[in-house]
């Protein structure tokens, strides 16, 4: 009741402007911002996928390499598996 709601921010010390080039600078900002982020995700994939490409090979290679040897599947599983994950392991520190 006490206050007029139409005089809220009508002071003329207290001016809102924004001017084309500040809103194109804002927007642009915005579109490098979000390039970084998708660069940033895809360098991270990148990476995900060389890590557990690189476990993966050591894994059948070390397995296929044990059983040619003569070594039991059973064992040459175990091994293989814990050489892959202590390659993801060691890759992705």
């Amino acid at each position: 009741g006490k206050h007029n709601l139409w005089d809220i921010n009508s002071d003329s010390e207290y001016v809102e402007e924004a001017s084309a080039e500040a809103a194109t600078t804002a927007a642009t900002q915005t579109r490098l911002s979000r390039r970084r982020q998708t660069l940033k995700v895809l360098q991270e994939f990148g990476g995900y996928l060389f890590t557990g490409g690189a476990a993966t090979i050591v894994d059948v290679l070390v397995f296929s390499i044990l059983i040619q040897s003569g070594i039991w599947y059973v064992f040459a599983l175990g091994i293989s598996y814990f050489l892959g994950l202590s390659t993801n392991f060691w890759l992705s520190r």
